[in-house]
Parts: structure tokens; C-alpha cells; sequence
């Protein structure tokens, strides 16, 4: 990271189909996708690799699913290690590990590659957990759905014991964590069982999707925060009347305070933006938005007054989803590509 050179000491061979995900820790960079063998040895869709030089590991937890759900094929979509580092967490659309039968999210020990427990059983076949991030002392879980439920889910490293689910309706698959606050790239359409979210706002001939949020994370609860920036989809592949239904944001990170927002959009709040942003906070003590008395944020606030005041998790944000179509964001053709 010094210079941008190529490491030429870490070798690691090719597997023999994709890798979706990696994680690491002080010794160890862990594989996850669909792959069934690395460097001419079984590992089914996971393995680990010495993080010096690329050598293959004898860690090799049995991951298989029979491909029922459309999106990765039975396989790993998200790894992360947990907070004290003795375990990996496991997310994707797989149906078991180690004969062990558990639906698209597991731990297991990172050292021996056994099963850790895991007591959260909620992630239903149709369902695939695409992201996953930590903090210091929880693991955030991002689900993508082909059938009842999508949104975020908070659980606790150790037992896998879930904190807070909510129930958000839009495939989600970018997080990150900054300031007791986890934000979220996803298509987000109906936020209505979750305290300070919004009703259905995809209805209608020319929907309108939300594509970032941010919630609260502390507690046994959370609540969607005042904070709608918002993209388009942006993909090149489908004419621009079709851009509600394009995801947009598919990466997210923190650095220091900012937030780095990546995937295929082209457009942000309204402006070119071509596939990466970065929201910063605002300045001052503060670091909020201060609502204008007849903005959208002050008739949110006085519609729900059981909620907090206007929070927008620190960085400018839009107004609220309210169902309108923006033609600024929602149907904003792509750039013409020369």
C-alpha cells in the first residue's frame, strides 16, 4: 500500500471458478465464492491462504448448497472476521457447512474451520446475506431477497444471537459502519415496520427507490435516520426509463470520517456522479442538519413526532422518499459514453 507495487511474495494459485469475497486477519486472508477447488485441492467454496507468501491452508470448512437462489449459486457472498478474531462469519446462499444444515449465514472457528455456534436462524432460502461488516462488538448482516424480506440485520459475533432485524423491503448490498451509525446501499422501497422509515414509495407506473440510508446501531433496536441522499442505477445495459429497477451503490468503506460510496450510478442527488462519492460531515460543532421551517425534513418531523429530532447521521443528505419520481435522479439517462 506504500507505493502501489504488485507484492510479487504473495502467489496465491487460481481457483477454479470465483472468488466473491475476501477477509483477513493478522496471519490469514480467507476466500469465499463458488469455487470447488484451489491450487488442484478440494475447498468448497471457501479457503484460506497464508497471508505472507499465498500458500494454501489446511483450513477447509464444506460449504455447499444445491443453488436454489438466483442470485450466487448456493455460494459465499460475505466474509468477515469476528471482532477478536477467532472466528470467520460466513453470508451468502448457501444451505449448509460441515453437514450442518443452516441457511446463508454461520460462523466457523478460524483456526480449525469447525462450527462455531450460531444461534440466528432467520435468513430463509430465499434469501442471500450479501455483505457483511463489524464493529467492535457486533456483526451487521445485508440481505438480499427473492421473496419476503429484505434489510439489515445486527447480531452478536459471539453466538450469533440477533440484536435487531429490520425489515426494510429493497435488496441491500453495501454497508458501513462510522459513529454508532451503519449505512446502507440498497433499493430501499418500504421502510414502514421500522421506526422513522417511510411507506411503500414504489408503486405506481414510475416508481421512486431509495437507494442510501442510515440507521442507528446501539441497543436492541434501531431506527432509520434522517439522512436520504439518494442515486440513480445507472446501468448502461437497460434503457433509462428502466433505472428504478438498477441497484446503483454495490460497495461501501469508511476512511476516517467519510464515507466512499462505489457501484454502477451515474448520478447523485440530482448531478453527474460517475460510479464514486464520498460524503463528508458537515462542518461545525454539530455536524447536523439544521431543517428549514417549511422543508421536507421539518414536515417529516412534525408528522412523526414520537421520533428523535432530524438526525441525518452526520453527512447532507436529500428529503425524505415521499413516492414523487425525481426526474433528476430516478430517470436520469446515463452519460453519453465517448
Amino acid at each position: 500500500t506504500a507505493n502501489n507495487t504488485l507484492d510479487v511474495g504473495f502467489k496465491p494459485l487460481s481457483t477454479d471458478r470465483r472468488v466473491r469475497t475476501l477477509t483477513v486477519s493478522g496471519t490469514t486472508v480467507y476466500a469465499g465464492g463458488i469455487f470447488t477447488s484451489t491450487m488442484g485441492q478440494p475447498r468448497n467454496r471457501v479457503a484460506a491462504f497464508n497471508r505472507t507468501n499465498g500458500a494454501l491452508l489446511p483450513w477447509a470448512p464444506n460449504v455447499a448448497g444445491n443453488g436454489s437462489n438466483p442470485c450466487c449459486n448456493g455460494g459465499v457472498m460475505a466474509m468477515v472476521m469476528s471482532p477478536d478474531q477467532s472466528r470467520v462469519i460466513i453470508g451468502g446462499g448457501f444451505d449448509s457447512i460441515n453437514g450442518a444444515a443452516i441457511h446463508g449465514l454461520a460462523a466457523v472457528d478460524a483456526t480449525s474451520g469447525a462450527n462455531a455456534r450460531w444461534d440466528y436462524r432467520g435468513v430463509i432460502r430465499t434469501n442471500a446475506v450479501t455483505k457483511l461488516v463489524t464493529d467492535s462488538n457486533t456483526v451487521y448482516a445485508a440481505i438480499d431477497d427473492y421473496g419476503t424480506s429484505d434489510g439489515r440485520i445486527a447480531l452478536d459475533p459471539n453466538t450469533g444471537r440477533a440484536r435487531w432485524v429490520d425489515l426494510c423491503r429493497g435488496a441491500t448490498w453495501a454497508l458501513a459502519v462510522i459513529d454508532k451509525v451503519l449505512y446502507s446501499g440498497s433499493h430501499a422501497h418500504d421502510c414502514s415496520r421500522v421506526q422513522g422509515g417511510f411507506p411503500e414509495i414504489s408503486t405506481g407506473p414510475d416508481p421512486k427507490w431509495q437507494r442510501l440510508l442510515a440507521q442507528t446501531t446501539d441497543g436492541n433496536s434501531t431506527r432509520i435516520l434522517r439522512w436520504f441522499p439518494n442515486t440513480n442505477g445507472g446501468d448502461y445495459s437497460l434503457p433509462s426509463d428502466q433505472t428504478p429497477s438498477r441497484l446503483g451503490p454495490r460497495t461501501m468503506t469508511a476512511a476516517g470520517d467519510s464515507l466512499w460510496v462505489g457501484g454502477s450510478f451515474t448520478v447523485v442527488n440530482g448531478k453527474p456522479q460517475q460510479s464514486l462519492i464520498r460524503f463528508t460531515p458537515q462542518p461545525g460543532p454539530s455536524a447536523k442538519v439544521i431543517p428549514q421551517p417549511d422543508g421536507p425534513q421539518a414536515k417529516l418531523d412534525a408528522a412523526r413526532p414520537d421520533l428523535p429530532p432530524s438526525d441525518n447521521g452526520n453527512f447532507p443528505g436529500g428529503p425524505a422518499p415521499d413516492g414523487k419520481p425525481d426526474p433528476g435522479i430516478d430517470n436520469q439517462p446515463a452519460p453519453t459514453r465517448k
